[in-house]
């Protein structure tokens, strides 16, 4: 863990324009950032994007989120330039330099996802004690409302995102909510995430002891894309019944074909899986919950739960199933 005290901290909102939520808090911090105060700590709300937010867009030219790259970041200022790379050079300009010792140390970027994945903190380092420690107090401090931390560490998974600029980049995601839309419970699960988070940093300022901890983190193991026919279209879609809510253990995914009975009395009931699949568009395939007895519709594949591990039945994610999330980063955070 850092032996460093922490004090430049930035919050984010508005990475993408069409997510809300941290919008709002940003604008609300702007105007009164008492809450998020804390002694020896300079925190600076920021509007990322401002143009994709007066627009109501994820983004303008490109994804904000995707351009943090040296090459990106090196470019000669033109006028040329997307939009969100000339934004990038800015912030790197306002809170980096990325990779120096000037830059803030740490960065919310707060986002919303329409997957019902609830409050998911993202980590890109599994070997950074002093963010697993951050994460593990959120956690605690969030109970009994679960809270998940997804971890994308490896290189294939790593994109170069607005916080990456950060010493600790810290990505809050919180769903499930529409884009342009505000939910209040969603909103304030947000405030409560970054007041846990605040309270941490300050306690670990004022040289509280954090004994050591161990969190549960997701990753993704696999991509699987729809159903698509000989031309590459998708050949299937999302029954109405299970584009908001599912909760119901017998998920069975189809295309075309006959109707096959389940093979095993498990299935995934991860709504992080099936949900962000959903409402991303990337989905494995159109899902369909009922008991098959009772249906007679074209069925081709069904995707049972990998481990003898009990399936929720909440939609919350279970420890020690092998599960997966289907999608398309790009898409996505």
């Amino acid at each position: 863990m850092t032996e460093k005290p922490i004090k430049k901290i930035a919050i984010f909102g508005g990475t993408h324009g069409n997510e809300l939520t941290g919008v709002f808090l940003v604008q609300h911090w702007l105007q009164d950032g008492t809450e998020i105060q804390r002694t020896g700590l300079e925190v600076k709300p920021f509007i990322t994007n401002p143009r994709a937010v007066k627009k109501c867009l994820r983004y303008i030219d490109c994804d904000l989120n995707r351009v943090f790259d040296f090459e990106n970041l090196g470019k000669k200022m033109s006028e040329d330039l997307p939009y969100e790379v000339r934004r990038a050079q800015e912030i790197n300009h306002l809170f980096g330099p990325k990779n120096s010792e000037d830059s803030y140390d740490v960065i919310f970027d707060l986002h919303n996802t329409t997957s019902n994945m609830g409050c998911t903190l993202i980590l890109e380092d599994s070997k950074n004690d002093f963010l697993i420690q951050m994460f593990h107090y959120i956690k605690t401090s969030l109970a009994p409302l679960p809270c998940y931390v997804y971890l994308i560490e490896h290189p294939s998974l790593k994109y170069a995102t607005t916080r990456s600029i950060a010493k600790y980049p810290v990505g809050i995601e919180v769903g499930p909510q529409p884009q342009g839309v505000l939910r209040a419970d969603i909103l304030d699960q947000m405030r409560k995430i970054i007041k846990h988070a605040l309270d941490f940093i300050h306690h670990f300022n004022q040289g509280k002891e954090f004994p050591p901890c161990a969190i549960e983190a997701y990753k993704i193991m696999e991509k699987v894309d729809f159903p698509r026919n000989g031309n590459g279209e998708i050949t299937a879609i999302i029954h109405p019944n299970l584009q908001v809510s599912m909760t119901n253990p017998e998920l069975v995914f189809f295309a075309t074909g006959t109707l096959l009975p389940p093979p095993c009395d498990q299935y995934l009931d991860l709504e992080c899986l099936t949900s962000s699949s959903i409402h991303t568009r990337t989905s494995i395939a159109a899902l369909w919950r009922a008991h098959p007895t009772s249906l007679h519709l074209p069925l081709a594949f069904t995707f049972p739960c990998p481990t003898s591990v009990p399936c929720s039945h909440q939609g919350a994610m279970v420890p020690g199933v092998a599960w997966s999330w289907a999608l398309r980063e790009e898409l996505y955070f």
